[in-house]
């Protein structure tokens, strides 16, 4: 199950950040998000957006989609642990 979803539009530059709710609702949350596009992509995301605690595992999926529509992500077992401070 995702908790977050944090979507980045690499036309525009924009960033929109949603939190998991109940019925697997989704829901649009504030956050301090922010993104460099050059040769790579650089995603920086504040712990405090993810409301994790310490020793929590983060994981991470890139999922890619055009106009609202799936293309393709990482498998599962690729997915990017990351752990919090």
């Amino acid at each position: 199950r995702f908790h977050h979803q944090l979507g980045i539009n690499l036309l525009t530059k924009s960033i929109w950040f949603q939190e998991a709710g109940e019925r697997d609702e989704w829901h649009p949350r504030t956050s301090r998000a922010q993104l460099a596009l050059d040769k790579c992509l650089e995603v920086a995301v504040p712990w405090a957006d993810l409301q994790t605690v310490p020793d929590w595992q983060v994981r991470l999926i890139a999922v890619l989609s055009a106009e609202e529509r799936f293309s393709s992500c990482l498998s599962e077992d690729n997915l990017i642990a990351i752990g919090m401070p």
